[in-house]
């Protein structure tokens, strides 16, 4: 017999989003250690998203993958870091440019720094706005908790963000790739649903990280005169 608002067919077996898995690599790193156990939980977030979403252990708590996300924000940082520094190195080659090489130092730690808060605020955004946009049409309302959890280990393709250039965008299209798959396989939402709600939750988040991030620079430009990055070379004239 089917509940009231229940649109799953009778073969269609009944599974617990709220289940216990047997533990995600991340979870059992007290004996897998430390380093080991977060590469692990990224691979398996590149490879296998389904099987890593159904491993957590504890979805109704939210520190393992709490402390999981800083660790991919730290890998966004760096990131940043190394994709900074290849730019910093090609732009010095032209004679016309005077890099202002202390200040592009400060502004790019102030920034790797800022990655690991900054990817844990989209985090949640995009958590309690999936939730918000699901609730017509999950079969029942999901614990913030269970969503959160299940998209934090969807951060496993960070990883990829350390490949230079193509890394970044390569790992934001595979982590919404990710959070449409886990939610259609663990929340068991129709595909159109997951599909639709991950990426107007994921693009809202995006859009404002990045419209703070201009925001930022642009007064860090006001402040210290010129761009974060560069300073534009002026030759000054002489008297004939």
């Amino acid at each position: 017999m089917q509940r009231a608002g229940d649109t799953r067919t009778s073969e269609e077996p009944h599974i617990d989003p709220l289940r216990s898995g047997e533990s995600t690599p991340w979870e059992d790193r007290g004996g897998r250690g430390l380093i080991g156990a977060f590469c692990a939980t990224c691979i398996g977030g590149i490879v296998h998203p389904g099987r890593l979403s159904t491993s957590i252990r504890r979805p109704e708590t939210t520190t393992d993958a709490t402390s999981f996300a800083l660790g991919c924000g730290l890998l966004w940082g760096i990131a940043w870091a190394i994709n900074s520094s290849i730019y910093y190195f090609i732009k010095i080659r032209n004679p016309e440019i005077d890099p202002n090489g202390q200040l592009y130092i400060v502004g790019t730690v102030l920034q790797t720094a800022c990655a690991v808060p900054c990817l844990w605020l989209v985090l949640r955004l995009v958590t309690n706005l999936f939730r918000k946009l699901i609730a017509s049409e999950a079969r029942f309302r999901f614990p913030r908790a269970l969503i959160y959890n299940i998209f934090a280990y969807c951060l496993g393709p960070s990883l990829l963000a350390l490949i230079p250039f193509l890394g970044i965008p390569l790992a934001v299209i595979w982590i919404a790739c990710t959070m449409i798959a886990v939610a259609g396989s663990r929340l068991r939402l129709p595909t159109k649903t997951a599909i639709i709600c991950t990426i107007i939750a994921v693009g809202a988040g995006l859009i404002i990280f990045i419209a703070a991030y201009f925001a930022v620079w642009l007064a860090w430009s006001q402040i210290f005169g010129g761009t974060l990055v560069l300073v534009e070379h002026t030759s000054t004239p002489t008297n004939p």
